[in-house]
């Protein structure tokens, strides 16, 4: 009954462009995917390599970084060039494009590999665990890891283009960044320096939920005219965005000692990406 419901639900509100593609029938297939990663990466993996040498995976490292960096580096790019660079298109609130346009299409299509690029994004702690790192993994590299493809997969199905493609598209740069520092650091270590892990990284996802929450807030509580909105993907968002920031504030306070008037950085953590 519940799964019959369901899949009318879906048939009747979601983007019938994308019904047919892999996973966008039903987000059954998603959670079923996160709940492994988590249960694998949590528990499963680090018994196994509990009591064995850690792997040297150097060359699988860098063709997974630079790989993660080209995909999203394209979906950035096909975004941009889609939407928000076009003449037309309003920043302050666009609607979603629901044609068969070529554009329209080639969003959704963008879209759906960036889905695509968050479930391999799972790959990055199993790799970080199969080289022994696993103690360095913080709540809030699982959270990111976690919320992504569920977001993404209810904006797709959704909302899939138009005033919902902000954190589509800075979380496809962010992560294009992200890898090419990680890929480059597989090749040549010496560039390394554990402020990026620390700080930088998790300042810039910081702003970019910042974004999200300011941009989603304004429309839900103050929605454009001639501008169609889903609300359950805008409180998607700003949900998301709310629980990034208490995640975030277990993750950055230990790191910040007061002494008098300055800041410290407490002792130094090992990377929690793959270096």
């Amino acid at each position: 009954m519940s799964k019959k419901y369901n899949e009318k639900y879906y048939a009747r509100y979601g983007d019938p462009r994308t019904s047919q593609w892999l996973l966008m029938d039903n987000p059954i297939y998603v959670f079923i995917l996160v709940a492994a990663y988590f249960i694998i990466t949590k528990w499963i993996l680090p018994r196994v390599t509990r009591n064995r040498n850690p792997f040297e995976l150097k060359k699988l490292t860098i063709v997974f970084n630079f790989g993660m960096m080209s995909l999203n580096a394209w979906v950035f790019y096909e975004l941009l060039s889609l939407t928000w660079f076009k003449p037309n298109f309003n920043w302050l609130c666009q609607s979603v494009d629901w044609s068969n346009s070529e554009d329209a299409l080639r969003v959704a299509k963008a879209g759906w590999i960036f889905l695509i690029t968050a479930l391999l994004e799972h790959l990055t702690t199993v790799l970080i665990v199969l080289k022994g790192k696993d103690s360095n993994l913080s709540g809030l590299h699982r959270f990111l890891q976690i919320q992504s493809p569920i977001v993404v997969w209810y904006g797709l199905k959704f909302a899939p283009g138009g005033y919902n493609l902000v954190y589509m598209t800075l979380s496809s740069f962010i992560n294009a960044l992200a890898h090419s520092h990680y890929g480059t650091l597989a090749v040549m270590p010496f560039l390394r320096h554990p402020h990026w892990e620390r700080f930088t990284l998790p300042a810039i996802y910081t702003i970019q939920f910042t974004i999200v929450l300011v941009y989603n807030t304004q429309l839900h509580f103050f929605p454009a005219k001639n501008c169609k909105l889903s609300f359950f993907i805008l409180r998607l968002n700003i949900v998301s965005a709310i629980l990034f920031f208490i995640f975030a504030k277990d993750f950055f306070l230990p790191k910040f000692k007061n002494k008098g008037s300055k800041v410290q950085f407490s002792e130094p953590e090992k990377a929690k990406k793959i270096e």
